[in-house]
């Protein structure tokens, strides 16, 4: 390809060659520039062509104008929004998560006024009585009062649970075994108080129970059920006991074994010698002491050790090594994601269009790495073209110049 005419006996200003050498430098540039532009354009095209729905990226919350406290935002977070009409429920962020939040309110409020979150408020009350707080009962909150006022009396010889002459009980004596315990504001019984000191496992304790306490040699006390205690069998394995030897109360210890085995579970609560295996030094196939084969080397280097499944032969051998084929030998094509390479794995190979092979399934979506491959072709292409040119007109160059004899300056 000839870029310039003859120009033999020609004179050529220099501004002129300038001029053109300039010319050819942006046709260059804006030839990579397009190049640039395309494959850059095939890129983005590439890694957004899964749908949207299931393209990956950052979740987006989404709380609408009439959530409620506490509903999901579909990101694994909360909303906050409105609380119920009940007084005092506002919604506040809790351990990360929006939920309605009750401010309970007793200010001004009279002896007995609810606070807006369930509880009695302690409060005035009309002159000549006083706020007090009075027992709900089992499963009932305590709550508060008026009461006329009252001077309680207890004197020092009064009995637990006695009125204290006003609206309480005394908190006083019981009877023997038994001690004064309250049961809520101003309420008191005799409570059974147990006794256990120098009895023996299974004794009662005055209070319908039983005692922990010693037990004949050789037995231990056990809590059987809540409080109930009784004397059973204390498994006695020395330090000495061999595997599989009893424990005195029917079970079996887990002692030493010879040289050659472990003491492992049986499977039916006890213990056994087993054979313990040694592939220590071994090559591939080599004896494990145990009537089992080894994993190790192979001696010819084209040979590898795999565990064969045979019923007369089982174990590990020497086996040709397998090169995996994941190319079709007829088409020449790569083989379906997930088939077999022929060596007992799987290919990463094709799949339909907008799907590429992850883990060895087809899933939704291109693989940006091939979209790379890509841009890197089509810039591989573009530079081995641009060099083309680039020679091109150096050569043309050199000869122009061996063909001008006089430059005007």
């Amino acid at each position: 390809m000839n870029l310039f005419p003859s120009l033999k006996k020609q004179k050529l200003p220099i501004l002129v060659l300038v001029l053109i050498i300039l010319l050819l430098l942006l046709i260059t540039f804006l030839f990579i520039s397009k190049f640039f532009h395309l494959s850059n354009k095939y890129y983005t095209a590439t890694i957004t062509t899964c749908p949207g729905s299931e393209c990956p990226g950052p979740c987006t919350p989404n709380c609408p104008t009439n959530s409620k406290c506490g509903d999901s935002n579909g990101c694994g977070g909360t909303c906050i929004g409105e609380c119920s009409l009940v007084a005092f429920l506002l919604c506040e962020k809790v351990n990360g998560s929006y939920q309605c939040v009750c401010h309970s309110d007793c200010e001004g409020k009279i002896c007995g006024a609810f606070d807006g979150c369930g509880v009695e408020c302690y409060g005035s009350c009309p002159v000549g009585q006083y706020c007090d707080a009075y027992y709900g009962g089992p499963g009932i909150s305590n709550g508060y009062e008026c009461k006329k006022n009252c001077t309680p009396n207890c004197p020092t010889n009064a009995k637990c649970g006695q009125s204290d002459g006003c609206y309480h009980q005394c908190s006083g004596s019981c009877q023997t075994g038994y001690s004064c315990a309250a049961y809520g504001p101003g309420s008191y019984s005799c409570k059974c108080t147990p006794y256990c000191t120098g009895k023996t496992c299974g004794a009662d304790n005055g209070c319908g129970y039983q005692c922990p306490g010693p037990c004949p040699k050789g037995s231990i006390c056990k809590n059987n059920q809540n409080l109930y205690y009784s004397c059973s069998c204390a498994p006695n394995c020395p330090t000495n006991a061999k595997c599989g030897d009893s424990n005195g109360c029917g079970g079996i210890c887990s002692g030493s074994c010879p040289s050659n085995q472990t003491c492992a579970p049986n499977g039916a609560g006890g213990y056994k010698c087993i054979c313990k295996s040694n592939c220590q030094n071994q090559s591939c196939g080599g004896s494990d002491g145990c009537g089992g084969t080894c994993s190790g080397s192979c001696a010819n280097k084209n040979e590898e050790c795999k565990y064969v499944s045979i019923a007369t032969s089982g174990g590990y051998q020497c086996v040709k090594k397998c090169t995996p084929i994941c190319t079709d030998p007829y088409s020449g094509k790569q083989k379906y994601c997930g088939s077999g390479d022929g060596c007992g794995g799987h290919c990463l190979g094709d799949c339909e269009n907008g799907k590429t092979c992850i883990n060895y399934i087809c899933v939704q979506g291109t693989q940006p790495s091939n979209a790379f491959s890509a841009t890197k072709n089509i810039f591989k292409n573009a530079a081995q073209f641009t060099i083309k040119i680039f020679s091109d007109i150096t050569k043309q160059l050199a000869n122009l110049i061996k063909k001008i004899k006089i430059i005007d300056f």
